[in-house]
Order: structure tokens, then C-alpha cells, then sequence
């Protein structure tokens, strides 16, 4: 494993780690850090719109929301044939 791999993995279960405890913050900031090693990464780019989907339900963000969305609608781009994602209204759309 190289040192990019190593890293990856550090941040990714590092990430997964705070989510386990609700540390949205740390969780998204650590999951950034493995998406930006490895930007096609499923795992990581599912943990980490998951994650803003979790604080944006905590604390009702638009940034959380834009974020949640556009890292959906990259996931959709890459993996997926649609998804639904949360609305500011509190409904859900399916994009």
C-alpha cells in the first residue's frame, strides 16, 4: 500500500469513526480529506453526502443542504441512476 492509499484509509476511518459518535464536523472534515485523495471513491463519497444529510437534519444548514445536494448530484453523475435528496422545505426530490 503507498503512501496516498495509507492516507486515504487514515481519513476514511478516521471520518467513519465520528459519524459512529455524531461528530458531524470532524466526520465531514476528515471524509473531505479522503475525497480529495481520492475523488472517485464510492465509499467515501456516499459517507460523506450521508454525513451532511445527518447535520443538515440536526441543525437545518442550507449550506449543509447544498452541499448534500451537490455531492449527490456528483455521486449520480459517476454511480447512480437517481436518487432522492432532501428539499429545505422538508420534502424530498428525486434528481
Amino acid at each position: 500500500m503507498d503512501y496516498i492509499d495509507r492516507k486515504f484509509q487514515d481519513y476514511l476511518h478516521r471520518g467513519q469513526g465520528y459519524i459512529r459518535y455524531k461528530n458531524w464536523d470532524r466526520a465531514i472534515n476528515e471524509l473531505q480529506q479522503a475525497v480529495n485523495l481520492k475523488p472517485l471513491h464510492l465509499e467515501a463519497l456516499t459517507e460523506l453526502a450521508d454525513t451532511y444529510r445527518q447535520r443538515w437534519h440536526q441543525v437545518k444548514a442550507k449550506y449543509d443542504h447544498d452541499k448534500l445536494f451537490n455531492n449527490m448530484k456528483g455521486l449520480d453523475y459517476v454511480y447512480m441512476d437517481g436518487f432522492d435528496v432532501p428539499q429545505s422545505d422538508g420534502d424530498w426530490k428525486r434528481i
